[in-house]
């Protein structure tokens, strides 16, 4: 993958926040990339709206790995401010980029945030067709499994 640095700052994004802000200055990233991270910091902010606005802003991005991030994250603001339909879309669009790519983690994260969308529209027969395919993605994080068990426990309550 020829993001390799981008796509390793994303995965410290939830370990070590400091980590990924200095990726803010790493000059292997394009602007694009730095612009995604920074939506990223806008989401733990709870800021979605700049978050959206950012990423609405940047033009399609050709590396699928790149646009299936700008979408993934388009989704994640967009279910923060109960757009659910539109944020579906969006995180559907995300993993059809990342299927042939061989990211699990970010599978992994598409998936939680359709999850979460069921959840919100109580849909009980998607939260359990997604939560078995949570289970079927290989671990890549440490928080996989505690995310997991999270969902897990949402679906059977």
């Amino acid at each position: 993958m020829l993001q390799k640095a981008f796509y390793n700052i994303l995965l410290e994004l939830n370990l070590n926040v400091k980590k990924a802000k200095r990726g803010l200055e790493d000059r292997r990233l394009t602007l694009t990339e730095k612009k995604i991270i920074e939506g990223h910091l806008h989401i733990r902010n709870n800021q979605n709206p700049e978050a959206l606005a950012l990423m609405r802003s940047l033009p399609p991005s050709e590396a699928a790995f790149i646009e299936g991030q700008r979408r993934l994250l388009m989704g994640l603001a967009l279910n923060n401010l109960s757009h659910f339909n539109e944020a579906e879309i969006s995180i559907k669009n995300a993993l059809d980029l990342f299927r042939n790519l061989s990211v699990p983690y970010f599978e992994f994260m598409g998936h939680l945030y359709l999850f979460t969308i069921y959840s919100n529209r109580s849909q009980i027969d998607k939260m359990s067709e997604t939560l078995q395919t949570l289970k079927s993605i290989r671990t890549e994080s440490e928080h996989q499994p505690l995310k997991l068990l999270r969902c897990q426990f949402d679906y059977y309550a």
